[in-house]
């Protein structure tokens, strides 16, 4: 059984904390102009997000993150 799993870098300013954790939220894609933002919950096209997180390391000021979507 072969699967596909995402799995991001990202380098971010600052400092992370926690180092790890799960963010979860609504978006909402808006088709004309391919743009997808944060919405309500209650918006009735809004889907539900989630990812999990962990910080793999700092160093100048700069944290590199490791995410995993778990939706979408």
């Amino acid at each position: 059984e072969h699967t596909v799993e995402k799995v991001y870098w990202a380098a971010v300013t600052g400092h992370v904390a926690p180092p790890a954790g799960v963010l979860e939220d609504s978006l909402l894609k808006d088709e004309r102009t391919n743009v997808v933002r944060v919405a309500p919950e209650s918006s009735p096209a809004a889907q539900a997000c989630r990812l999990s997180y962990r910080k793999l390391q700092t160093a100048g000021g700069v944290t590199l993150v490791e995410i995993r979507p778990e939706t979408g």
